[in-house]
């Protein structure tokens, strides 16, 4: 198991819909599986982010999490 609670997520069904959106993409309200729990976040439109690099990144002493 992972210890920061990731696994559990892992196969899960997510329901969800769009609260609104902007130019750039969409804010997204998510539960996963039967959780009492929601999550909201921002879903960026393709070509509409700029990559983080160390001249830009606003909170550094933060671990970056890597897409495998």
């Amino acid at each position: 198991g992972s210890t920061n609670g990731t696994e559990s997520m892992i196969g899960r069904r997510v329901t969800g819909f769009v609260e609104a959106t902007f130019d750039a993409g969409y804010v997204l309200s998510l539960r996963i599986g039967e959780s009492d729990s929601s999550l909201r976040g921002l879903v960026f439109k393709p070509g509409c982010i700029v990559p983080i690099t160390e001249a830009n990144d606003i909170a550094p002493h933060l671990p970056m999490i890597q897409r495998s």
